[in-house]
């Protein structure tokens, strides 16, 4: 999978490998029946392009505006899950 964001994935400590999709369901179509994921071929569109961190439109369209910005929830989520510079 390719991030948009690669230094979200540097911020948290994790790498970041380039997957692609044909290869990704031909992956998870061998291992979901085995019981090895719970993932099946039809969800590799949702693993590939998840969290999705931009917000703009749901402000455009529906007129909403989160309390929070989408970097103050991705930092929340970091710091209660031990990830960034809280990971040992």
């Amino acid at each position: 999978m390719r991030p948009e964001n690669p230094a979200t994935a540097k911020e948290i400590r994790e790498t970041v490998a380039a997957v692609y999709r044909a290869e990704s369901r031909a992956v998870l179509a061998t291992l979901h029946p085995l019981g090895l994921t719970r993932y099946g071929p039809e969800q590799v569109d949702f693993l590939r392009y998840r969290p999705v961190l931009d917000n703009r439109r749901l402000k455009e369209v529906l007129g909403y505006t989160p309390r929070r910005t989408s970097r103050e929830v991705f930092d929340f989520y970091c710091r209660t899950h031990g990830l960034g510079a809280g990971k040992p």
